[in-house]
Parts: C-alpha cells; sequence; structure tokens
C-alpha cells in the first residue's frame, strides 16, 4: 500500500480485500467531501500513468502530466537562455569581490545555484 498525503494506491491479490478497504474509507473519509476510488488496468496516480494490460510486467510513465505542464507554460516563459539568473546582473557595476565573497558562500549551501563566472 502506497501513501502521499491524501492519496493512496492499495493493492492485494484478493479483489474483495481492496474493494472492501475502499468501502470502509468511504465510510469514514465521504463525510469530508467526494472520494475518487479508480480501478482497472491503466491508472493515474500522482501524474504517474501505470499500466498493468501486459501480464507479468508494468508499465510506468509520465508522458500525459509532462505533456500538460508543457501545455500550461506561460508564453513569456518559452525560449531559451544560457543561464538561470537575471539579465540585468551582469550589465550593472558588479562589485567583483562581493560576488566572489557571495560564490564562496553559496559552496557551502546549494552549489547547484552558483553564478556561472570565473
Amino acid at each position: 500500500m502506497e501513501f502521499n498525503v491524501d492519496d493512496m494506491k492499495p493493492s492485494y491479490k484478493d479483489r474483495k480485500m481492496v474493494d472492501g478497504l475502499g468501502k470502509q474509507l468511504e465510510g469514514v473519509y465521504s463525510k469530508l467531501g467526494p472520494m475518487k476510488i479508480s480501478s482497472g488496468k491503466v491508472l493515474q496516480y500522482l501524474g504517474i500513468t501505470i499500466d498493468y494490460k501486459t501480464s507479468g510486467k508494468v508499465r510506468i510513465s509520465m508522458n500525459n502530466y509532462v505533456k500538460k505542464i508543457i501545455d500550461e507554460i506561460p508564453a513569456e516563459m518559452i525560449g531559451t537562455k544560457l543561464t538561470a539568473i537575471s539579465e540585468n546582473l551582469l550589465k550593472n557595476d558588479v562589485d567583483v569581490k562581493l560576488l566572489d565573497e557571495q560564490r564562496e558562500q553559496s559552496q557551502l549551501v546549494r552549489p547547484d545555484f552558483q553564478l556561472a563566472v570565473k
């Protein structure tokens, strides 16, 4: 059984056990709002598609979730950049000594956020 906040993915060899658990949970939590119970060979769980159609195998993908994210990207975010830093950072008169100190401090915390300068 897997849990994530308010999502659960139970599985068991006897389908009646899973159905019984679903009815018990629905009896307790349906007062708080509608509960969605899904079953079948293809399931959606936390943006993941879990496909049990092939006997003895499981196919896991996030294609639909990734497509949804890409489709919802605002137009102003579409394009390319060489770095994630603000464009005006290097156009201004930068105090190199201060920048070096900040870079040294960043190495202690999040090296992946460092500014790519020499």
